[in-house]
């Protein structure tokens, strides 16, 4: 996939959290993915190199559901594996076995997305942080070390204080951390980076949304500094706002209902120039909204996309090896 883009003068980019059996379903594909190896640019855009695919519910780790095998055959397709806070309430040994083996895949480049979600609250606030207390052991004790992916809304006080509690202090400065689809302000994002001198913060689409003006204003400050910063789509979910949409798709659920019998919440829209358009003639959000939310960044820390494009490229290499 890297040799397309570099082929084509593309600058390269990595979309470092995409849930690519979303993506796929939405553009009406399914297992062996045949469009995607025929045509993966058209899929994945130009100057894609890479994705970092999220299973994330108890359905994905399924004999009878899961198609992580299948999509970490396609090129450029890695995986993280972990489970969501909105199903901590399904946390159990059997289920943490199933997690571990597919930890185990040559192509698993982290353990995730984990963490805490407020907002919502599908399980209860005791079981969310037993689950992610669990899982943030599990890291802790690979034998392969893995980076982290965190989720976290509207709780980043007990976020931070939870990886303080668990974390030796003799091993914050090695832990590899994503703190996936940041919301939060310049000063909790700095905390976070202060205490764990190898995280990165995700900035997905919320960037450009009306909600995210404390993210601006973050990145802005340089609280948030370009060297510390991941691209990710959260596809399907998370659509940057285009300027003439006057609002972003926020899905809301940022979250994956199928251990509940569905998917959950809402399909991601939105505009956007030459995507392949899904079910109901809907663009999902894919890896092609790289450059937009780049460009967007740029924008904000007075830098050409380009730069904005290759640090954080570089970035992705140093999180997953990519």
């Amino acid at each position: 996939m890297a040799a397309t883009a570099a082929a084509a003068g593309a600058a390269e980019y990595v979309d470092t959290h995409c849930h690519v059996d979303e993506v796929l379903t939405q553009l009406g594909m399914a297992p062996p993915y045949d469009e995607v190896v025929a045509d993966r640019e058209a899929v994945w855009g130009k100057g894609c190199c890479g994705v970092v695919a999220q299973f994330c519910d108890p359905a994905a780790f399924s004999p009878s559901f899961g198609v992580y095998p299948e999509l970490l055959k396609l090129d450029g397709v890695y995986g993280a594996f972990g489970l969501h806070p909105h199903h901590a309430r399904h946390w159990s040994e059997p289920l943490a076995s199933r997690i571990m083996e597919a930890l185990a895949h040559p192509r698993a480049v982290a353990l995730g997305e984990i963490g805490l979600d407020y907002k919502q609250m599908r399980s209860t606030k005791e079981e969310q942080l037993a689950c992610f207390r669990a899982q943030l052991e599990i890291a802790l004790g690979l034998e392969r070390a893995l980076p982290v992916v965190l989720h976290c809304a509207k709780a980043e006080a007990d976020m931070l204080a939870m990886l303080l509690e668990v974390v030796p202090a003799a091993r914050r400065a090695d832990l590899v951390v994503h703190l996936h689809c940041f919301t939060g302000t310049g000063a909790q994002a700095k905390a976070f980076l202060e205490a764990f001198p190898r995280l990165f913060i995700g900035v997905t689409g919320f960037v450009t949304f009306g909600s995210g003006a404390a993210l601006r204003a973050g990145l802005s400050s340089g609280d948030i500094p370009l060297g510390r910063l991941l691209l990710e789509t959260d596809g399907p979910h998370m659509t940057p706002e285009a300027p003439e949409d006057g609002g972003g798709t926020d899905t809301g659920a940022r979250g994956r209902g199928r251990g509940d019998g569905g998917r959950g919440g809402r399909r991601g829209g939105g505009r956007g120039g030459g995507r392949r358009r899904g079910r109901g003639g809907r663009k999902p959000n894919t890896p092609q909204s790289i450059p937009a939310i780049a460009a967007a960044v740029a924008a904000l820390v007075g830098a050409a996309k380009e730069d904005v494009l290759r640090q954080t490229r570089e970035n992705a290499r140093t999180v997953y090896g990519v």
